[in-house]
């Protein structure tokens, strides 16, 4: 049996598709094309097992779960999954022949699936919570023979669960699992967990509820130290841990947790990830001042160290690192040619790259796992080569171009000429500067195997004493200024010749002649009748006798060219921020601008204008400098006006007396009214319409629903649902996992009941209006829906979105997804690592401390809109750019990357813009990027 290494990439002609190496050049190639074409069959989910693979994979417009033992016959289709939804599953756990994974069906939520092969159709193994929204299930590893994995309890936590032939919760009521793969030594399965008292911190199991525990409190408290998925060393679990914002490299062996080393010193840690173990060495991704590139640790202090530089400029942002034939495979970006995939042995000479997929873009290897394949037989036998064109047998040429061949794929092919050493040479070549007289070419094909072709291909050829050039080229002028009228100052001009090679010399108004380039651009020239002779000289310097004449005039008042504006806002547009791209300037010109009749000032290119007021605009622009025309272009749009805002009638107050309530039927008492004050009660209830200032505070759990007038709803630590329905009302969740909705109306609305309060899991719903949301405490997911909403995270990890209208996001503390929906939004990302996305209209971004992910639309999809980022950290946070936008490379990145003055304009094309400010371009480059 041999290792062999599967993933999948990403081919102009293929697509996604999955592909297989046994590590080295030669033998890496496309596995199998499940969707045949440039259509992709999207595999996704790969889990190895001894010599099979499993993973999930589009065809006939549905997913399936497949298998492949690594040959193409061997890759099928193992269960249809006709039983789910159709898209497909995530999270395969492979246990010997058994394999756990996640799928919805029509009937339930994302629940825990089983496949036996041989045993009939895949189905769902329990569920384990019933309901539309289902467990949401995710791998975190096996015990024995069966799976580990985290999913949501009635309780609301995410709990631990060992599956199986019997389904046991793990984990007591309020412990909350982070869902990440974790790792088995010695029978424990360590993982990452929070409890009531302890933050995100290391966890084991035993595979028992009792031998469940923590296995250390690393930062005292709720804070945590949030450990990543652990590897084993040795005897040791090593992970990443530490203080939020600045994780390092810990380990625990078996007894006590220690920090291994600081990689990166500061506020700001190295945020080890993805380790491989290798001959007693973990090795992972971290990042220092150098970037985010491939380290290894002995679980030492001093052999923790860089193994390579990848891209000296910027991050090789190293992923996906596995372990094939004792060396270490990943893929890496070194900024040249894209995410391919990369090997290393431990040292800096011997990492490279293994194969350049794509040659044409980025081949973006990734999922990748190893397998026992069996053997292949050893390749004996030699390829066969041949030349397949060269030079004519006799020829005067001293360039000799050939075409190779061979009877295998994958070849490499190597030259001799004229009886000297054997040269590496690719399916072509190419000879100059060959003296004349005969000559001979051997041309052998060598094949992955080693195997060279013993019967070369042989050329010869012969080069003649070349006959002298005599014959003098003929010019011609294609192309110059008006020769009617009164042409500009700059004139342009287009040569041409018989003889491609030939240079050009000119003559202007009986001057000298003077070799120029073609075009010819010609500048400020004096007003008056002007005469131009053009002269073609061939390489072996014979000049055309008869030059090419061209006569034209330049009028008194011909001030050469003005300004001109490409693009500009859309002519009704709703954003503060206005972007203008200019017609280059000539050398020694320079543009000045004003904006609604205001004074003239220096304008670069592009012009940013920020800070615009609602209502009609006028951008003037115009070119200064010697002979530049000074009339002005022209710009006009209009910013929409916010819309106005309704009186949303009076706020809820509270009333006095306190009515204790039992069930609903006692609140169709007509003598209840808005003298009411305070009702109390343990059931379901829904407001009577028409009573104002009514509060509501609930006993247990709260479920209520408001009516169309200003109420007061109080819920509790229990997990209440509070619908607010019409009217100005206020709705505080108090603790505890709370659903809040506030309806119709312009809405306040608190996921924690006070600041002191205790932290719940909040979902809340702003409706229409223009509402206030504040999360509080707890991973809560704040929506504003329609109006200009205010939303406040709060502290850990939060989901904003804002929906239509302007609205404010303000994250707090935590690593939040912020989501600004339709309209012109602000999004503050606060503390930890953030994830930005403007989404429609033009946004500003601030991501804060963290390093943060800014995501903006393609020009496409929101054209005219001019994104703002606020506070970009160069090698800490990261613009994520969309293939569209035809930002794919470091050229194309500084060809759209414009010097605003301390800012940077990057153009996205159809007049869409990001800005980045206080950054020049040349502070920033495609490292800082995520192109997707």
């Amino acid at each position: 049996m041999a290792e062999l290494l599967l993933f999948t990439a990403l081919t102009p002609t293929a697509g996604w598709e999955l592909w297989a190496s046994d590590g080295t050049a030669g033998g890496t190639s496309l596995l199998a094309d499940i969707a045949p074409g440039s259509v992709s069959g999207d595999p996704y989910g790969l889990v190895a097992d001894g010599d099979r693979a499993w993973f999930f994979a589009q065809s006939d417009d549905r997913f399936e779960l497949w298998e492949t033992d690594g040959t193409p016959a061997g890759t099928k289709v193992a269960d249809s999954l006709a039983g789910t939804d159709g898209f497909g599953g995530d999270g395969l756990i492979a246990v010997g022949d058994t394999l756990y994974f996640t799928a919805t069906d029509e009937t339930h939520g994302a629940e825990p699936w089983v496949f036996r092969p041989g045993q009939g159709a895949a189905g769902m193994l329990v569920d384990l919570l019933p309901g539309p929204d289902g467990s949401s299930p995710t791998p975190v590893g096996r015990i024995g023979d069966d799976a580990v994995i985290a999913a949501t309890a009635a309780d609301g936590v995410r709990a631990l669960w060992r599956i199986g032939d019997t389904v046991e919760r793990l984990t007591a009521v309020g412990v909350d699992v982070a869902g990440a793969p974790g790792a088995l030594l010695d029978g424990w399965l360590y993982f990452t967990a929070t409890d009531a008292d302890h933050g995100a911190e290391l966890w084991r199991t035993d595979g028992t509820a009792d031998g469940t525990a923590l296995v250390a409190d690393i930062i005292a408290g709720v804070t945590g130290s949030e450990p990543g998925p652990p590897a084993v060393l040795g005897e040791a679990i090593l992970f990443a841990a530490g203080a939020p914002g600045d994780t390092e490299l810990w380990r625990f062996d078996g007894t006590t947790v220690s920090r291994v080393a600081d990689i990166l010193p500061g506020a700001i840690g190295s945020e080890p990830a993805g380790f491989a173990v290798l001959d007693g060495i973990a090795y992972f991704s971290a990042a220092d001042v150098r970037g985010r590139e491939i380290w290894r640790s002995d679980g030492t202090a001093d052999g923790t160290r860089l193994v390579a530089d990848i891209k000296e400029t910027g991050s090789s942002e190293p992923e996906d690192l596995v372990v094939l034939d004792g060396r270490l495979f990943f893929n890496a970006d070194d900024g040249v040619h894209g995410r391919e995939l990369w090997v290393s042995d431990g040292t800096p000479e011997g990492t490279g790259m293994l194969v350049d997929i794509n040659p044409a873009g980025t081949g973006l290897p990734r999922g990748m796992v190893v397998i026992e394949a069996a053997a292949p037989a050893a390749d004996t036998i030699p390829p066969d080569s041949w030349v397949q064109s060269g030079p004519p047998v006799d020829t005067d040429s001293t360039t000799a171009t050939f075409v190779f061949s061979s009877d295998e794929e994958g070849v490499r092919f190597e030259t001799a000429l004229d009886g000297g050493q054997w040269q590496a040479a690719g399916a072509s070549a190419t000879f100059t500067g060959l003296a004349p007289g005969d000559h001979v070419l051997l041309v052998r094909a060598i094949d992955g195997a080693g195997n060279a072709d013993p019967t070369p291909a042989i050329y010869p050829w012969s080069i003649g004493a070349p006959s002298p050039d005599t014959i003098p080229p003929d010019t011609v002028i294609q192309s110059g200024p008006p020769v009617t009228g009164d042409a500009g100052r700059d004139a342009t001009f287009v040569f041409g010749s018989d003889e491609d090679q030939a240079a050009f010399e000119v003559s202007l108004d009986g001057g000298p002649y003077m070799t120029v380039l073609n075009p010819l651009v010609m500048r400020d020239l004096a007003t008056g009748q002007h005469a131009l002779l053009v002269r073609a000289v061939d390489p072996a310097g014979n000049v055309d006798p008869t030059p090419a004449a061209y006569s034209w005039t330049v009028g008194a008042d011909s001030g050469g060219p003005g300004a001109v504006i490409r693009t500009g806002p859309a002519a009704s547009s709703t954003a503060a921020v206005a972007i203008f791209d200019l017609e280059d300037a000539p050398a020694g010109r320079s543009f000045e601008g004003r904006l609604d009749g205001g004074t003239w000032q220096p304008a670069g290119d592009p012009v940013a204008l920020f800070g615009l007021t609602a209502g009609p605009h006028r951008y003037e622009v115009r070119m200064v400098g010697a002979g530049a025309d000074p009339t002005p272009a022209a710009w006009t749009w209009t910013i929409a006006p916010e819309p106005a805002v309704t009186d949303p009638g009076p706020a809820p107050v509270a009333g006095g007396k306190i009515l204790v309530v039992e069930h609903f039927t006692d609140l169709l008492d007509p003598a209840i009214g808005d003298d009411v004050g305070w009702i109390q009660t343990r059931d379901s209830i829904r407001m009577p319409d028409g009573v104002a200032n009514l509060t509501l505070l609930g006993a247990d759990e709260l479920n209520a629903d408001g009516n169309d007038r200003a109420n007061l709803m109080l819920g509790n630590a229990a997990a209440n649902i509070l619908l607010g329905q019409g009217g100005r009302d206020a709705i505080h969740g108090g603790a505890g996992g709370d659903f809040l909705a506030g309806g119709l109306g312009d809405d306040t609305i608190l996921g924690d009941e006070d600041a002191e309060g205790a932290s719940g899991d909040d979902t809340i719903w702003g409706g229409q209006g223009n509402d206030s949301i504040l999360g509080g405490a707890g991973r809560d997911a704040l929506n504003g829906d329609l109006g200009a909403d205010t939303l406040l995270g709060g502290a850990d990890a939060d989901t904003l979105n804002g929906g239509a209208g302007d609205d404010r996001l303000d994250a707090g503390s935590g690593a939040d997804l912020l989501r600004g929906g339709r309209g012109d939004d602000l999004l503050l990302g606060g503390a930890g690592a953030d994830t930005l996305a403007g989404d429609l209209g033009s946004d500003t971004l601030w991501g804060g401390e963290g390093a943060d992910q800014f995501l903006t639309m393609t020009a496409a999809a929101d054209p005219g809109a001019v994104d703002v980022v606020a506070d970009f950290t160069v090698g800490v946070d990261r613009l994520w750019i969309d293939a569209a936008t035809g930002i794919i490379d470091e050229a194309t990145f500084r060809a759209r990357a414009h010097d605003g003055g301390e800012m940077t304009l990057l153009d996205l094309g159809q007049n869409g813009w990001i800005v980045l400010l206080g950054l020049r371009p040349d502070e920033i480059g495609l490292a800082d990027l995520l192109i997707l």
